[in-house]
């Protein structure tokens, strides 16, 4: 069976008035995180900015072609379209408080990152049509492979199963992957 075709604005009528601009400014948002001490960085071109809850942001710490992110180990971690040679993409390790930005690992088509329920961070390419997890030490190791185009991830409550977006394809389903033993 087909899935239903997807309605323009669906929550839109039932949301009039409830939603409102947080902040302006920006030239394409892509990664929004908390850390844990409930701060927002929002990741915006090559830019990473806190964002206050009146709104008023600013930048700390630039990140070449920001796109996904997340807290993890005490830092931000930011997936990237460039390692800052302009020849692969990657994952950054971002230190909010000073500006601090390192590579942490290589990762040809880095998107979106998860921290996994076992400590690691699990990472996205859908152009590689892969999911890979990485270390505390920045190694990188394939998790699953051959699955079409794999874009946003969250782990279950339980973190009995990996659900996985789909992107780039004809088809763009929602994916349960079990989860055994990590």
């Amino acid at each position: 069976t087909e899935p239903p075709t997807p309605t323009p604005d669906v929550c839109a009528d039932s949301v009039v008035g409830a939603t409102h601009i947080l902040a302006t400014g920006f030239q394409g948002t892509e990664g929004l995180t908390f850390s844990d001490d409930g701060r927002l960085f929002v990741g915006d071109v090559d830019v990473i900015a806190e964002v206050q809850p009146d709104g008023s942001w600013e930048q700390v710490a630039t990140v070449p072609s920001s796109i996904g992110q997340a807290w993890w180990n005490g830092r931000l971690m930011v997936a990237s379209s460039d390692d800052g040679t302009g020849n692969a993409d990657g994952i950054w390790s971002v230190d909010v408080d000073t500006g601090d930005v390192e590579l942490f690992a290589s990762i040809e088509g880095a998107n979106f990152l998860t921290v996994s329920p076992w400590g690691t961070l699990i990472v996205t390419d859908p152009g590689l049509d892969q999911v890979l997890e990485v270390d505390g030490d920045g190694a990188v190791a394939p998790w699953i492979a051959d699955h079409v185009s794999p874009n946003g991830t969250a782990f279950t409550a339980d973190g009995d199963a990996l659900w996985i977006a789909t992107t780039y394809a004809t088809v763009q389903p929602v994916w349960s992957v079990p989860v055994v033993n990590g």
